[in-house]
């Protein structure tokens, strides 16, 4: 089952008290709560097809940044609107976790990577198109 979703609106700010661009409220409630809300305001709801994923932000652009879980492990995505796909931006080096948290106005990510279950939330990134990931 997939689980995450993405507000589509054209050129348009989301209207709704508490959310910008660049943050959503928290989790999928919110989402559920706001459904009817949304939909009225002309917004269509995208299944991002991320299995097991946990959405964290939405970009100015319609970008979706957050993490989702593999084989054990946690990964870091970025899901860009225009291609309807996610990318994996990976780990720090010697990390096996990782999670994006938030995204820009450029596309810049930022987020968390950590070696074991235990040692969260670990070391802060930032991911650059093109750049990757950097401490």
């Amino acid at each position: 089952m997939h689980v995450l979703l993405q507000l589509r609106r054209p050129a348009r700010a989301l209207p709704i008290a508490g959310m910008t661009p660049s943050r959503t409220p928290p989790g999928l409630l919110a989402l559920f709560l706001l459904g009817p809300a949304v939909l009225a305001q002309g917004y269509t709801i995208v299944d991002l097809a991320v299995p097991g994923g946990r959405p964290q932000a939405i970009g100015a652009d319609g970008s979706v940044v957050g993490f989702y879980q593999s084989g054990g492990s946690v990964r870091a995505f970025v899901h860009d609107p225009t291609t309807s796909s996610h990318v994996d931006i990976g780990t720090l080096s010697g990390d096996a976790y990782a999670a994006a948290r938030d995204i820009n106005t450029v596309g810049q990510v930022v987020g968390s990577s950590w070696a074991t279950p235990i040692a969260q939330p670990g070391r802060a990134f930032l991911y650059t198109p093109g750049a990757g990931m950097t401490d």
